[in-house]
């Protein structure tokens, strides 16, 4: 219980100090949920299966850090995810351990956001009227002997894609930001000081988005 991450995708969720960038993704940037205050139920070892399989849910304010919406919309989140290897650093991003043998991990993750007022359904501008926006996720992460792969799918869709509102005598136009991204980022741990990766980002609106 408390302000926390939003647990929906995974780069979002691993810590600065084990990213293998200086930045996230601009996918990343776009489409995660951020921090909010809420109740999270959790457990990395659901049916006893050794830790490979594990699930959180969730329920949040819906209005991100630091704020307590005074409208009513609440932002409901589960996530799911497998580890057929077993458990293992599936968020650091490098290989830094460098086993010989695979680890892999599969999550999907899903959210609705009702009577949203920021730009980007937890985070950003706010807004003068709220939109119900959905949330789909979907994310790898693989590694062996200091190689290491991680992919993220990302997509937000609204009840509509804009509507006007009028501030000061003057109408404007507020938009949903529906659309989707996507990373992929790869990189190789020659040793504990050097390390080469790369990422290739998208992101990609919607008809009718700004």
């Amino acid at each position: 219980v408390g302000q926390m991450k939003v647990p929906f995708g995974r780069q979002r969720v691993v810590s600065s100090s084990a990213q293998q960038m200086v930045d996230r993704s601009l996918a990343v940037g776009e489409f995660n949920l951020d921090r909010d205050v809420g109740l999270v139920l959790f457990s990395k070892d659901l049916f006893g299966l050794g830790n490979r399989l594990g699930y959180q849910v969730g329920v949040f304010g819906g209005d991100g850090r630091n704020r307590l919406s005074d409208v009513f919309g609440l932002l409901w989140v589960a996530r799911v995810q497998v580890t057929p290897f077993g458990e293992f650093d599936d968020l650091v991003e490098a290989d830094v351990q460098r086993l010989p043998r695979p680890r892999l991990a599969v999550a999907f993750g899903a959210a609705y956001n009702q009577n949203s007022r920021r730009a980007r359904s937890t985070f950003s501008d706010t807004y003068q009227q709220g939109f119900d926006r959905r949330h789909l996720g979907a994310d790898l992460t693989f590694k062996l002997a200091g190689f290491s792969l991680a992919l993220e799918w990302l997509w937000r869709r609204a009840n509509e894609d804009s509507h006007v509102v009028t501030s000061s005598g003057t109408s404007v136009t507020e938009y949903a930001r529906s659309g989707y991204g996507y990373h992929v980022q790869a990189g190789y741990l020659f040793n504990d000081h050097l390390e080469v990766s790369a990422r290739w980002a998208q992101v990609i609106p919607f008809s009718g988005s700004d």
